[in-house]
């Protein structure tokens, strides 16, 4: 049993996710009707784009249309290729996140024991990654951000070790390039905003007077990115996706400082981005103090920690949005390189070795580590958080795509949000945020969509019924007069949706009717938690 004894963090750590996991599925399922969704509409985006592809032979949200609606080309590459062998299979967002975060954990196990950190602060640093991520939220995410966070150490870590190697005239010395040019084209592929990551190393290589491999390490990120956008083109999209162009929030950032109440704007901003501002801080302070203690910046404890504080301080800057997902990668690499750091200064400046043997010594500690360690991931990982979101989806867009499918099938339909109804329903969308239809996101950049813009859209694609968030669409003049409200459905407690409420409008006055009654017939099928209100309900 003592060749186990040094992987007791990593069955720990494994074993305390595996316990949050099985205990949020079932609490999640318990509140969906025993049906699994994910958190997120954008996880059934990537299902919708890579069923068509590989059922219809589409790149698009619909089968009927060619659009670069996927936010990570490589996410969906994935998808497809699993696709391709086992059939199209909602479970497998979920099956690959799960997969993913134990190679996470395993990776971070691994990293930390060569770095020389002791058992009982390995388990500490698990268990911190684990709730403070959350990884719970994202593996039921369904989305990319756990594989981005396993990369992005990976390039990070490999990075670092060719930058501050001295020697760079013999083959061992330059054995890493392979590795960084492969990470630097794979990343970019994973999520755009790698593009950051991967010009904080190229400066750095810059800074060390290595130009050559530095813009290597640039044109391997911006290869993969051309490639794909003369792919879209081809197929009638934009050469960047579409949903990076309508999320760009460059503008959001800097209306902090420029907006009416800057103090109430930058007030908000910090509370929203709490823990990521603390991580930014405590870099700060390591880096500090790192430099300090090694006296040269290209050493590898400053430089780990110069990395992380450049990409959140710009990554904030472009992409100030809150959202847990957007932030994993950084959080997750943060406390890691944040460990070994702390770890590491303890050691050289006051000699202080975290080499006890904590297992070894105390059973009984041992087993209370173990239920403390439930009960914190349980109260902290944001569990309930994970089971809302999944429960505010099933009640809302959900219920849209039952709705639609049963009685649009294969008609014209506009929406806001749409991902789980082009998953489960087969319709000719019109997407008026822009993701999924070309045609509005190129007015969008244009500064042309409006009102009338929208109402003429939604004419030209003979739409029937339009399911929106009512005030996504206040800055551009809102819904068109025109439009015939039918009702409207309301979630208690949203947390994770655009909106607590979706609106239902007929787009033509000869729609009106039917639309009423077929809302009407599905009030039957609706949850009834969902809070019912409209015209349709007049005669009940």
């Amino acid at each position: 049993m003592d060749k186990f004894k040094p992987y007791i963090p990593l069955a720990i750590g494994i074993a305390v996710l595996m316990t949050i996991l099985i205990f949020v599925f079932n609490e999640c399922l318990n509140v969906t009707n025993g049906k699994f969704i994910y958190i997120l509409d954008d996880a059934y985006i990537h299902l919708a784009y890579a069923k068509n592809i590989v059922v219809n032979n589409v790149s698009g949200i619909t089968r009927y249309e060619n659009s670069s609606s996927s936010s990570s080309p490589l996410w969906t590459l994935i998808l497809v290729s699993i696709f391709y062998l086992t059939g199209v299979n909602e479970f497998i967002p979920l099956i690959i996140n799960i997969v993913l975060s134990l190679v996470l954990i395993t990776m971070l196990f691994f990293l930390f024991k060569r770095y020389r950190l002791c058992d009982l602060f390995i388990t500490i640093s698990l268990l911190t990654v684990i709730i403070v991520t959350p990884l719970a939220i994202n593996i039921f995410s369904g989305m990319e951000h756990l594989l981005q966070a396993i990369l992005a150490m990976l390039f990070i870590f490999v990075s670092v070790k060719d930058l501050v190697n001295d020697k760079t005239s013999n083959h061992k010395d330059n054995s890493y390039d392979a590795y960084i040019y492969t990470l630097s084209a794979v990343l970019i592929l994973l999520r755009y905003e790698d593009i950051i990551l991967i010009g904080v190393i190229s400066v750095l290589f810059i800074f060390k007077k290595n130009y050559i491999k530095a813009f290597l390490i640039l044109l391997c990120g911006i290869i993969p990115v051309i490639i794909y956008g003369l792919v879209s083109v081809n197929n009638g999209g934009y050469f960047i996706p579409n949903s990076v162009l309508v999320k760009l929030t460059l503008p959001e950032s800097i209306g902090i400082f420029t907006g009416g109440n800057v103090s109430a704007s930058l007030f908000n901003y910090i509370n929203i981005n709490k823990k990521i501002i603390f991580l930014f801080i405590f870099s700060a302070v390591m880096f500090i103090l790192q430099l300090k203690l090694k006296k040269k910046i290209l050493s590898e404890m400053p430089v780990l920690l110069l990395i992380i504080i450049s990409t959140i301080c710009l990554q904030k800057v472009i992409l100030p949005s809150s959202f847990f997902r957007y932030d994993t990668y950084l959080i997750v690499t943060g406390i890691a390189i944040n460990v070994i750091a702390i770890n590491d200064y303890l050691s050289v400046k006051y000699g202080i070795k975290l080499d006890f043997n904590f297992f070894k010594s105390s059973k009984f500690a041992f087993g209370l580590l173990i239920l403390f360690s439930v009960y914190l991931i349980y109260k902290c990982s944001d569990s309930g958080k994970t089971i809302t979101a999944s429960k505010n989806i099933y009640e809302q867009q959900y219920q849209m795509s039952q709705f639609i499918n049963k009685y649009y099938s294969g008609k014209e339909v506009a929406l806001n949000d749409i991902g789980t109804v082009n998953f489960f329903a087969d319709i000719r969308c019109t997407d008026l945020i822009g993701i999924g239809s070309n045609e509005v996101v190129r007015d969008k950049l244009k500064g042309n969509f409006n009102t009338n813009r929208m109402k003429e859209i939604a004419e030209k694609n003979s739409v029937k019924i339009a399911v929106l968030y009512e005030k996504w669409f206040d800055g551009i003049g809102g819904i068109p007069a025109s439009w015939s409200k039918a009702g409207e459905w309301k979630i208690r407690d949203n947390f994770i949706c655009g909106d607590d409420a979706v609106t239902f409008y007929a787009v033509s006055p000869d729609e009106i009717e039917i639309l009423k009654a077929n809302l009407k017939s599905f009030s039957r099928e609706l949850p009834e938690q969902v809070i019912r209100s409209g015209v349709y309900l007049n005669n009940d």
